[in-house]
């Protein structure tokens, strides 16, 4: 359903680009696997260029929910920088405010993915490079994955490449 704008860009109205990208989806495979992510995605352009009007996330499709959150999310994060951070949009998508994404399926988005999302390369407080492989499962622990060490605080690469959970404890507090 990502797919669905697939065609020229030449193509300027946005409901016309939707068509032509379903047109186009249903050509690649059988009717009954795309009919869904089709609807959902000529939906939710139909919902997203209608001006003026606000209409309740609850009252879309289901997979049209999912793909505006997958799109949101993809669009905010896909140019890099300080504001395309997966935590950063992640929190600004969970403080949105005015109903345009449902607020259940993105708090399970959130918790699918985690703030720091698997192939997320991240810098560790002691120098540590290393790579995220899964959000933790504790839903308060979000900011604390599980990250597979790449490389040493100096910069060499570590031998063994060790799993960390982030999330895990000893007397002084967080390992």
């Amino acid at each position: 359903a990502l797919a669905h704008d697939a065609g020229p860009d030449s193509i300027a109205d946005p409901m016309q680009r939707a068509l032509r990208g379903a047109r186009f989806l249903l050509q690649l495979a059988p009717i009954a696997g795309v009919v869904r992510p089709v609807l959902a995605a000529v939906e939710q352009h139909a919902h997203e260029e209608a001006p003026g009007r606000l209409v309740a996330p609850e009252s879309r499709d289901l997979t049209t929910r999912i793909v505006q959150i997958a799109r949101a999310y993809d669009a905010l994060t896909a140019h890099g920088g300080r504001e395309g951070r997966p935590d950063r949009v992640l929190a600004l998508l969970l403080a949105e405010e005015g109903g345009r994404l449902d607020r259940t399926l993105l708090k399970l988005f959130a918790h699918a993915i985690g703030i720091y999302p698997p192939g997320t390369v991240v810098r560790l407080d002691g120098g540590e490079v290393g790579v995220v492989l899964r959000p933790n499962r504790d839903p308060e622990r979000l900011d604390r994955p599980h990250v597979r060490l790449l490389l040493d605080p100096s910069g060499q690469p570590l031998a063994a490449a060790p799993v960390v959970d982030l999330a895990a404890r000893d007397a002084h507090g967080f390992v």
